[in-house]
């Protein structure tokens, strides 16, 4: 999958395939771009140049955290979105366990090229 996030139909058309029979913790195109304006706001505060912004693969994992009495594995939509040349592309999204610390939700997948931006 590729598609441009400037598509939202086809992101969303996306994102409604694999969130096809779930109702809670959901993402849509609108989480993409939150997402993506984060991703930008932080390489402009550590000053990366845009042209070092190429390859960039971020992965968010909408990690959630659940009391001890919860008995079942909640899931959640988890979304990559890469850097490409005419810009980003959301390239996967998957249903998948999310139960973890919300502050590390957001991380890059490439991390031994971009180890120093690797918090957010």
């Amino acid at each position: 999958m590729k598609v441009n996030v400037k598509n939202t139909e086809k992101i969303n058309a996306a994102l409604d395939a694999v969130q096809s029979r779930a109702w809670e913790r959901l993402t849509a195109a609108r989480d993409v771009s939150a997402a993506i304006e984060q991703i930008e706001a932080r390489l402009k505060t550590l000053k990366v140049p845009k042209k070092e912004w190429l390859g960039i693969r971020v992965v968010d994992q909408r990690l959630e955290r659940f009391a001890g009495a919860y008995k079942w594995h909640p899931s959640a939509t988890r979304f990559t979105v890469e850097r490409f040349k005419s810009g980003w592309f959301l390239t996967a999204a998957l249903r998948e366990w999310c139960e973890g610390n919300p502050d590390e939700s957001l991380f890059f997948a490439n991390e031994p090229a971009y180890r120093h931006l690797y918090r957010f």
